[in-house]
C-alpha cells in the first residue's frame, strides 16, 4: 500500500521553507510496517531538499529496522535513532530541527547509522531503489519495558539531477521494523566444561547458524552509549530443542551491567546481564541445557 502524504504538506511549506525556515527539516510520523510513503517533487517545490521520516519504537529489546528507498538516481537516506528524554512525546517530532534535536539524546555512535544511496548513470531518468538496514539499539537493562525510542530516517534529494524537476519525478520509502520471534533464552556460565574449560562463557538462543557476534553495550543511566564491544560466536550447542551459540567472555566481566544483542548482522536481540562472573539466566533458559 502506497501513502501520499507530502504532496500538500511540501507545497504548503514551500514559502517559509525557501525563506526564513530554510533549515528546517519536514519531519512526517510514519508506521514502520512496510507501508510505502510517496513524496512528489516538481518545479514549485525545487528548494526542498530533504524530508524525515520517523516512527517510535516503544519497550528494551533491540529491533531491526529494513529501508526501502525508490527514486531517481542521486536520492539517499540516512538512519539516525536516540532515546526520548523525559516527557518526549511523538508529536513533538513533527516540528524537529536541526536546533531542536537536542530534544532527543542521541544513543549511537554514527558508525552506527545505516546509509543508503541510489547510484547508477546519472544521465538517465530512470527510477531505481535500494534497500537496506540498520539496527534500533536499545539498553536491556534500563528495566523498563515501556522506554520509546525515536527512529529517523533523512531522505536527501540534493544530488538528484536538477533538470528533473520540470517534469516532476516521485520518491517512495518505506520502513519495516522487525522484532526477532524465535526463542531468547541466554545465560552466562561462569565456569565452561570441555574445550573452554574453566572461562566464563555465554550461551543465548541462535538467531542462525554461522556468521553471528555479540555486541556488548554498556550504557549511563542517561541513556547515552557509554562503551561497546563485539566479540564472536565460537561454537553452537543443541539441547532440548534449543540452538545455543557460545561465545567466550574472557575479559569481559568487569563489573556493571551491560546488553548482550546477539545478531547476524541483519536479526537482533538483546537481553541484560551483570558483568560478573556467576550464573545468570534470562527468558526460560533451562538450567541443564549445557
Amino acid at each position: 500500500m502506497t501513502k501520499q502524504l507530502w504532496f500538500l504538506a511540501l507545497s504548503v511549506l514551500l514559502i517559509p521553507v525557501s525563506a526564513a525556515r530554510a533549515n528546517e527539516v519536514l519531519a512526517y510520523e510514519v508506521v514502520a510496517d512496510g507501508t510505502t510513503y510517496q513524496a512528489n517533487f516538481t518545479e514549485a517545490n525545487r528548494n526542498i531538499k530533504e524530508f524525515t521520516v520517523y516512527f517510535v519504537s516503544e519497550g528494551n529489546n533491540t529491533t531491526s529496522v529494513a529501508v526501502n528507498l525508490q527514486g531517481p538516481v542521486g536520492a539517499q537516506a540516512k538512519a539516525r535513532i536516540g532515546l526520548m528524554g523525559a516527557g518526549g512525546s511523538a508529536a513533538a517530532a513533527k516540528d524537529l530541527s536541526f536546533g531542536a534535536e537536542a530534544k532527543f539524546r542521541t544513543s549511537q555512535s554514527k558508525k552506527e547509522f545505516a546509509q543508503a544511496v541510489i547510484a547508477g548513470d546519472t544521465s538517465s531518468s530512470a527510477t531505481s531503489s535500494v534497500y537496506s538496514w540498520f539496527h534500533l539499539h536499545k539498553d536491556a537493562c534500563s528495566g523498563s519495558k515501556t522506554t520509546k525510542y525515536l527512529a529517523k530516517v533523512t531522505v536527501d534529494v540534493s544530488n538528484v539531477d536538477q533538470a528533473l524537476y520540470a517534469n516532476g519525478f516521485t520518491l517512495l520509502v518505506s520502513l519495516q521494523e522487525y522484532r526477532f520471534k524465535g526463542a531468547q533464552v541466554a545465560s552466562i556460565k561462569p565456569a565452561s566444561d570441555g574445550k573452554y574449560y574453566g572461562e566464563p562463557i555465554l550461551l543465548m538462543g541462535t538467531v542462525s547458524y554461522g556468521s553471528e557476534y555479540v555486541n556488548i553495550r554498556s550504557y549511563t543511566r542517561g541513556g547515552k552509549l557509554r562503551s561497546q564491544k563485539r566479540i564472536p560466536i565460537v561454537k553452537y550447542v543443541g539441547y532440548r530443542g534449543y540452538g545455543l551459540s557460545l561465545a567466550r567472555l574472557r575479559g569481559v566481566l568487569s563489573g556493571g551491567k551491560a546488553t548482550f544483542e546477539l545478531s547476524n548482522g541483519g536479526d537482533i536481540y538483546g537481553v541484560c546481564f551483570s558483568l560478573v562472573r556467576k550464573r545468570q539466566v534470562r527468558n526460560g533458559y533451562p538450567m541443564s541445557a549445557e
